[in-house]
């Protein structure tokens, strides 16, 4: 079985193989350029067990991506990085925010 922490590092360097490099981890803090990604684990999803214990460890946990591109590739790069790597995901929310200018755009995952 794989570790908690090692399939969090395993996660965090799958979205390396996006379009920007601005990638966060819980919090972005400091200047942000045009278009970065927040991510974060949430809690555990529907694990294997096998034998009263833990087989698999599968997380789920949210991504949020900023941009202030309209129509921008990032999104649809995030998107076929999840499905060519077989992680489940959600799109929950787009909307722009006016006090900042970004289109933020939501989604939920399992890994």
């Amino acid at each position: 079985m794989k570790s908690l922490n090692s399939k969090l590092k395993e996660f965090a360097e799958l979205l390396r193989y996006t379009s920007t490099n601005e990638i966060y981890h819980y919090d972005a803090t400091g200047d942000k350029g045009d278009r970065y990604i927040v991510w974060q684990e949430e809690g555990e999803s529907d694990s294997l067990f096998l034998d009263n214990q833990h087989d698999e460890i599968m997380l789920k946990g949210s991504l949020d991506i900023y941009t202030k591109v309209e129509f921008d590739d990032l999104v649809d790069d995030v998107i076929d990085l999840f499905n060519a790597n077989g992680v489940p995901f959600n799109i929950i929310n787009i909307e722009y925010e006016t006090n900042s200018s970004y289109i933020h755009y939501s989604f939920d995952w399992e890994y």
